[in-house]
C-alpha cells in the first residue's frame, strides 16, 4: 500500500476538544486553533486528518457529517461555533469564573493564562460601542 508523504508532513497538532465535559470554552479553543494554523493554511485532507485527532465525542460524529472535501479552516470555524458555542451571559460567566480553581498540579501561571484568553476571547470581536 502506498500513502501520499505530502498529506503527513502538512498535519499539525491541535488541542483536544470534548464537548462533552463540562467548561469547555469552544472560544479559547478556536483561539488556540486560529494559532496552530497561523504558520500556513491548513485545509482538506490535512485539516480533517487533524480534526479527527483532536474532536472527540460528539465534535468527532459532528464533524463527521458536515465535511467536505477541500474545506478550509475559516469554514469550518464558522459551522463550529454555530454549533458549539452556547451564549452565557456576563453574569454567568463571571459566576463560573468565580467558581473555578487550578486542576491538581497545575501551574498558577498556566491557570492564569487559561483565565485571561477565557476573559478576552468574548471581547474580541465586540466594536468600542
Amino acid at each position: 500500500m502506498k500513502f501520499d508523504s505530502s498529506v503527513n508532513k502538512n498535519i499539525i497538532e491541535l488541542p483536544e476538544f470534548y464537548p462533552d465535559k463540562n467548561n469547555v470554552d469552544v472560544r479559547s479553543w478556536i483561539t488556540a486553533v486560529d494559532i496552530c494554523m497561523a504558520g500556513g493554511p491548513v485545509q482538506g485532507t490535512s485539516l480533517m486528518i487533524a480534526l479527527c485527532r483532536t474532536l472527540k465525542g460528539q465534535a468527532c460524529t459532528w464533524l463527521s457529517l458536515i465535511s467536505f472535501y477541500d474545506m478550509t479552516w475559516s469554514e469550518l470555524k464558522k459551522n463550529f461555533i454555530a454549533r458549539f458555542e452556547c451564549p452565557v451571559t456576563p453574569a454567568a460567566f463571571l459566576i463560573d469564573m468565580n467558581n473555578g480553581f487550578p486542576v491538581e498540579n497545575q501551574c498558577i501561571a498556566a491557570y492564569s493564562a487559561g483565565l485571561m484568553t477565557s476573559v478576552m476571547s468574548p471581547w474580541k470581536n465586540f466594536t468600542t460601542e
